[in-house]
């Protein structure tokens, strides 16, 4: 019982990660023009990180607004069906924001490195 719990906790983080390097692909390549413009009016891969990672944290705190509490609710109302069961803390919800900003900050510093690896010129031309 508990392998298949565990199996779909990885399976669950993996279809996460993968999306969420899938939404800053899409981010990165949609404004390729402007981050190019940017990179040529002197601007460097850390301030173009800031901007994506502040966007991308703005909606990652939005949805853990509107889940945090709709999650609380529901595991204290599935847990007080058990003999046993412990009180989960504001600790549980920040650690998994902490992970949840880390993979992001990972995949939007991916695609940051590989976007400055691109000579602007030949962004802005061919777009």
């Amino acid at each position: 019982m508990v392998g298949v719990f565990v199996f779909s906790t990885v399976l669950a983080v993996v279809l996460t990660c993968l999306g969420q390097y899938s939404l800053t692909s899409y981010t990165t390549k949609s404004r390729t023009k402007e981050m190019a413009i940017r990179k040529v009016l002197g601007s460097q891969p850390s301030g173009i990180l800031s901007l994506l990672g502040a966007e991308m944290a703005r909606w990652i705190f939005v949805s853990f607004v509107i889940a945090g509490p709709v999650a609380h609710i529901l595991i204290t109302r599935w847990l007080q069906n058990f003999a046993y069961h412990t009180n989960t803390g504001a600790g549980v919800f920040l650690l998994s924001l902490l992970i949840i900003i880390i993979i992001s900050l990972t995949a939007i510093s991916y695609h940051v490195i590989k976007l400055a690896r691109v000579n602007p010129s030949e962004t802005i031309r061919h777009e």
